[in-house]
């Protein structure tokens, strides 16, 4: 026997409303007439007929307009009929847990095993009209969700997969919950091992008015070890330490191995959650990748080893190379430069600056640099010309800053042959002329290359101002334009030479020309230049990287990316990627092998806590959650009564329009007494 069931039961409130119809016919009911009249001789039949059906019709009247309203506020709070196994289709949302942590091994079935077992059985006995969505926790294949049949939802189940990118039961509650809710109503069924990081931000859940069922598919009391992090010691120089995290009972004995990335393995034990390595310098340098493992490494395979990238290549050798020095020290060319390369360990990590007069410039200080700046250079030999050359055609790079130095008279110069372009003439704006500004800001829709999306971090590119520069004849040789100036007079030029690459900035690096060192995009703006000319393309990047994130390039040129599955793909600067699969990512730029990093798992699902019951059904009370805690042998099917309702309720309209007579405007029937003398109508 089905028992009827509402989808918002907080609406039948209105149901009181049904007792207005009862007071406005007690309070509107309307005195009888009293007339006087000759004979009653032709009405005594009438009398009682009248009165009775007058007052049956008013009654029945009375009832068509209650339940009217009764109908209309029923029809608002959702009906329906539930019953068990009844021929109405049942509407469940499944929501299941796809966090790695779901994953076990070791010869312990996985939660994500019994899931979808206990789901499988129960879609089974469920009848052909039953209707199921699939909600998971974690990314899931694409699909959108949505109620599907029996057949459907078992294939579903059947290829479910733990994986990265999980979100947690909370949210995935509350899509199950909105599902029902556009439906027309249901139960959810949720499978998880109650682990404590799924029911992150439990707080945060919103009021459900739909049934939830709780099935623990989780292994009391277990233990797991993983590799929480390796890289190098806060010591710096080529130590190692790889950290160790633990969850439930841990064994005393741990034990490391580290494996280098020349074959070599080296074994330690875990003190304090931490083992160190001293392997010695790489043999050739360049970029490495350790691996460090756990032994033993509990009931989860995939958290047991974690790898390193390491890069030997040190930091960028930075020549400055001083064309126009001076005694005065806020006049030297050289200045604003220098600061803003010490202006920090991060920046001096990454370039090791050394200053010279360019009357110093010679093979030796040439060869060992990486990149050489000159900085409103003179006119220089061809031999020093020819030994940039060299040295750019290895792999460096040259960056030639033009100011007063480098005057008109001199064109046909050696120097023209490190320049990226070839100058043409000096344009010095003055502020005497009334006709155009004294200045030209940089038009930043023509930041690209290593320059690109530096107008979208907050330095303020775009108030720099050139007063002075070189206009450069870019047409003559293969160079590119990375900047220009909003006049397009070409501002940052570069182009290739053999491995290297020679850049130009066609202004000054001091206050004579312009005001771009005095500028918050001085910094970024000459920390791209200088990883750029120098072939790294390196930019900050994290170590580690969670599976399943949305990362957007941090190199300056594009770099091809060598995935663990073994495809590459070029990532174009300022490109968004998905990194999905876990391993060592590698980096090459256009100069060879500039680093790399790793995608990991998330390290939150290697914590095997569990949440209890309780504390869940707690947390989530002021929402109005509600949490049964075993999956019910036989689930109620739900059949919409909204269609029935209707009908009634339009029948009951009908009804209350003819009872009421309003077009025939009569009265209440008269009534007769025939005790009166010549007779009285009343």
């Amino acid at each position: 026997m089905g028992a009827l069931s509402w989808l918002r039961p907080e609406l039948l409130w209105g149901l009181l409303a049904a007792s207005l119809p009862v007071i406005i016919h007690l309070i509107g009911k309307r005195k009888r007439r009293t007339i006087k009249f000759a004979t009653l001789r032709f009405l005594e039949r009438a009398k009682a007929r009248s009165s009775t059906r007058y007052n049956l019709r008013q009654l029945l009247l009375l009832l068509a307009r209650i339940m009217a309203i009764i109908l209309l506020v029923s029809l608002f709070a959702g009906p329906g009929m539930e019953s068990e196994g009844g021929a109405g289709s049942r509407r469940l949302a499944l929501v299941v847990d796809t966090s790695m942590s779901m994953q076990l091994a070791n010869g312990i079935s996985g939660g994500l095993t019994m899931a979808k077992e206990e789901l499988s059985h129960l879609v089974r006995k469920g009848s052909a009209a039953d209707r199921y969505a699939v909600v998971v926790t974690g990314m899931g294949d694409g699909k959108p969700e949505r109620m599907v049949d029996p057949a459907v939802a078992l294939e579903r189940i059947r290829g479910l997969a733990a994986g990265d990118g999980d979100t947690g039961i909370v949210r995935a509650l509350e899509k199950a919950a909105a599902l029902l809710t556009a439906e027309g109503g249901g139960e959810i069924i949720v499978t998880t091992d109650m682990q404590r990081h799924g029911w992150r931000e439990v707080e945060s859940l919103q009021k459900m008015t739909v049934s939830v069922q709780l099935v623990d598919v989780g292994v009391a009391g277990m233990s797991n070890l993983w590799v929480e992090s390796v890289g190098p010691d806060a010591g710096g120089g080529v130590s190692v330490e790889v950290s160790i995290g633990s969850s439930g009972p841990a064994p005393k004995e741990r034990t490391v191995r580290l494996r280098l990335s020349d074959g070599r393995e080296l074994n330690a034990f875990v003190e304090g959650d931490v083992a160190r390595f001293e392997p010695g310098p790489a043999p050739g340098g360049g970029v490495g990748v350790l691996q460090a493992s756990v032994e033993p490494g509990g009931v989860l395979a995939w958290d047991d080893r974690l790898s390193f990238v390491s890069s030997q290549t040190g930091p960028v050798e930075v020549l400055l190379v001083n064309g126009d020095p001076r005694g005065f020290i806020i006049m030297d060319e050289l200045l604003f430069i220098e600061r803003a390369l010490s202006s920090g360990p991060k920046l001096q990590d990454k370039f090791k600056v050394r200053s010279i007069r360019q009357s110093e410039l010679n093979g030796t200080v040439i060869e060992k640099a990486d990149l050489i700046w000159l900085a409103n250079p003179a006119t220089i030999t061809a031999n020093v010309a020819e030994l940039l050359l060299q040295r750019v055609s290895e792999g460096a790079g040259v960056v030639v800053s033009a100011g007063e130095g480098w005057s008109e008279e001199r064109q046909g110069d050696a120097l023209e042959l490190v320049s990226a372009s070839p100058l043409r003439d000096r344009m010095l704006l003055r502020a005497g002329d009334p006709s155009r500004p004294p200045f030209e800001l940089l038009d930043l829709d023509t930041l690209t290359g290593p320059l690109k999306g530096l107008a979208d971090q907050s330095v303020d590119i775009g108030r720099v101002k050139v007063r002075g520069y070189w206009l450069a004849d870019v047409g003559v040789n293969d160079s590119k334009v990375w900047a220009r100036l909003a006049n397009q007079a070409p501002l940052v030029v570069e182009r290739r030479h053999g491995k290297g690459r020679l850049l130009l900035l066609a202004t000054t690096v001091d206050r004579d020309w312009s005001d771009l060192c005095l500028s918050p995009a001085f910094l970024p703006f000459l920390e791209r230049l200088l990883i750029h000319g120098a072939g790294r393309s390196m930019a900050e990047i994290e170590d580690y990287i969670d599976a399943g994130k949305v990362v957007v390039s941090p190199f300056t040129e594009t770099v091809e990316l060598s995935m663990p599955s073994g495809r590459r793909f070029k990532w174009e600067v300022l490109a968004k990627a998905v990194l999905e699969g876990a391993g060592v990512y590698l980096v090459k730029g256009s100069a060879g092998p500039v680093g790399g990093f790793v995608v990991r798992h998330d390290r939150e699902e290697s914590d095997l806590t569990r949440i209890g019951v309780g504390e869940v059904e707690r947390i989530a009370e002021k929402s109005g959650l509600t949490l049964e805690r075993d999956l019910p042998r036989s689930v109620t099917a739900r059949e919409d009564m909204s269609a029935y309702f209707a009908a009634l309720l339009l029948l009951m309209l009908v009804a209350e329009a003819l009872l009421s007579a309003r077009w025939l405007r009569k009265g209440p029937p008269m009534l007769f007494d025939d005790e009166e003398i010549g007779g009285t109508l009343r």
